[in-house]
């Protein structure tokens, strides 16, 4: 569930950005051009007041995780000896995103948005095990399980778990809504070439946490966002903040993004990089098990990685005078061990 809460977090804004604004100085403010906004990358700018944009965006990643059997050690009762077996994990996890976002400009300054997401799961986990049949081998030494492995006595066999570290896993389709969001930009600083905006998003738990659809705790990201105008067709574009949940420390992350974007009158295209950088890993299996009999303690790492990095690109077209397709897609660069292959997002924004 964690990967999957993960995975959905890295997804492009869901708020619609469908116009580029300029600083019109008679008024103090950016107005309205005949732009298009950015995709994957946040603007400074806010909504004209008393408008409103809708977005409607379907994303969908998947997750193909094989974590490599660690040794452990089986300690008998009433016994100094110990024996060695490998345990490893092997995670699947198909998901798509619906999400339903509404954007109104409160003031010339000042907007806020909510957000709505449907989310599809199809998730799957199997333990990796050293064995014979169903049954788990033993070496009497790491050495001498490598050498029963080497020499196919033993073998690195799968089966699928029914739970892992407390999380129900099974066949078929789960659905349900994940974490609502509430949030504000406010635009505080602008001139002909720089902006800087502060942005504030909230949470709510997910209901459906037991169908993958999100993590059931609340969190508040606060952001700041900066964009600069390089030339008549290029901005840049930086933001960063902290996602700070209030019960799950594997959700706590230094996010950020930069990239520039390529604002054209019927289209616009942006390209960058973002990342995560989470407080706690995960724990992919567990450090201390009973067996019976017995005690496992594993003798190698049992958490992923912290620092996720991906490319960002996207496209958006306009259909109408108020009317917007655009596509993103988050590449990661980096493995840390619980990451989306590659997510795709395909929206329609429409502004009023």
């Amino acid at each position: 569930m964690l990967g999957v809460q993960q995975g959905i977090s890295a997804l492009p804004p869901t708020s619609a950005q469908s116009f580029v604004y300029e600083f019109d100085p008679s008024v103090g403010v950016p107005v309205r051009t005949d732009l298009a906004g950015p995709i994957s990358l946040r603007a400074a700018e806010t909504l004209a007041p008393g408008h409103l944009t809708l977005r409607v965006a379907a994303s969908y990643f998947a997750l193909s995780t094989s974590l490599d059997p660690i040794v452990y050690s089986l300690k008998l009762p009433d016994s100094q000896k110990r024996t060695f077996t490998e345990f490893g994990t092997d995670l699947r996890a198909h998901t798509g995103v619906l999400d339903l976002t509404l954007s109104y400009g409160l003031t010339r300054r000042l907007e806020a948005n909510l957000n709505l997401p449907i989310v599809v799961v199809g998730a799957q986990a199997s333990e990796i095990y050293a064995g014979k049949g169903t049954n788990v081998g033993f070496g009497r030494t790491p050495g001498g399980l490598n050498a029963e492995l080497e020499s196919g006595a033993l073998s690195l066999l799968t089966r699928p778990y029914s739970q892992i570290l407390g999380v129900t896993f099974n066949d078929g389709v789960h659905a349900g809504v994940g974490r609502i969001s509430l949030g504000t930009k406010a635009l505080l600083y602008v001139d002909s070439r720089f902006r800087l905006a502060t942005s504030c998003d909230l949470y709510l738990p997910s209901p459906n946490e037991e169908q993958f659809s999100g993590s059931d705790s609340a969190s508040i990201l606060p952001r700041v966002i900066g964009s600069a105008r390089l030339t008549d067709r290029m901005r840049l574009h930086v933001d960063a903040g902290y996602d700070y949940d209030f019960s799950v420390s594997e959700l706590r992350r230094f996010v950020w993004d930069v990239g520039v974007s390529f604002p054209l009158t019927k289209a616009t295209f942006d390209l960058g990089m973002g990342g995560s950088k989470y407080a706690t890993p995960i724990q992919w299996t567990p450090t201390r098990a009973s067996a019976n009999p017995g005690v496992l303690t594993a003798l190698g790492d049992t958490r992923t990685g912290r620092n996720y990095v991906e490319f960002l690109a996207g496209a958006k077209v306009r259909l109408t005078s108020t009317l917007f397709l655009s596509g993103a897609v988050n590449i990661p660069v980096t493995r840390p061990g619980v990451q989306p292959i590659v997510g795709g997002t395909l929206a329609l924004e429409a502004y009023r």
